[in-house]
């Protein structure tokens, strides 16, 4: 199964459901309204279905991220590696802005939510290393 968050209306989205396809893996898109719901919950739904609402539906705009995110899960290191590779020549190096990540017995029990604050937090850490002099 790969999670798609904020992927739903991306130019990329063809080339990962044919690369999904590829993998023998299902696609699911996360609803906003499911942000909130722990990624285990989301690995096990049925593909197409939407779990009950975790988030008000007058919930702020600014508290829905607008990050994208890809979430491997049932894929060993190889085949996510595989996968990223042929995402990234498939787009020409622009998939590098959409976050990506593995699931593990660890980040199972994270809303996406805070998946997506932690990947944030790793991405500007390892950017500001990489400004250093």
């Amino acid at each position: 199964m790969i999670l798609l968050y904020r992927l739903e209306e991306h130019p990329l989205l063809p080339a990962i459901r044919m690369l999904c396809a590829m993998y023998g893996h299902e696609a699911r898109i996360i609803g906003t309204n499911e942000i909130r719901q722990p990624l285990r919950q989301l690995v096990s739904a049925e593909p197409g279905t939407f779990l009950p609402f975790a988030v008000p539906a007058t919930a702020p705009v600014d508290q829905v991220p607008e990050e994208e995110l890809i979430l491997f899960a049932g894929m060993d290191q190889e085949q996510v590696s595989h996968f990223v590779d042929q995402l990234k020549a498939l787009s020409k190096g622009t998939s590098s802005k959409i976050l990506k990540a593995m699931l593990t017995p660890t980040n199972a029990e994270w809303s996406t939510l805070y998946l997506l604050e932690h990947l944030q937090e790793e991405r500007a850490y390892y950017q500001n290393r990489r400004n250093r002099p």
